[in-house]
Parts: C-alpha cells; structure tokens; sequence
C-alpha cells in the first residue's frame, strides 16, 4: 500500500514523499495492521503534522487507541 500526506493551498501548500506501507507479517492474514499503519504515520505524517485536520476512512486501523493518542 502506498501512503502520502497532501495538503495546505498556496504558500501552504505541503506534501511528504510517498510511504510504502509494509504488511505486518505477524498479522492474521499477513495483511496491514495498526504496527503497519502506525510506522507508516512516523515515517510521512508525523514529521510534518502541525495539528491540522487529518482525514481517514474509518478502517479499523485507523480508529485503534494507539493510533488515536
């Protein structure tokens, strides 16, 4: 899967470079999981996010706890 942070109009304007998110091989179906999600979060967004609104689609690794705090 691969992931990006895009955002921001004009001078604000901001992207991260794109983020190969790996499948966590100690997953049930060695599919994504929130180890997955949350390393792919470290790599691209968290260097860049500045506390604005971010957007997901409610996939159960996106609403995890860990993921929220």
């Amino acid at each position: 899967m691969i992931w990006a942070l895009i955002g921001g109009t004009g001078t604000t304007a901001k992207h991260s470079e794109l983020i190969i998110m790996e499948r966590d091989p100690k997953s049930k179906r060695n599919s994504y999981s929130v180890v997955s999600y949350m390393e792919a979060l470290n790599k691209g967004l968290l260097p860049m996010y500045d506390g604005e609104l971010s957007m997901q689609d409610n996939a159960s690794i996106h609403t995890m706890h860990a993921v929220k705090a």
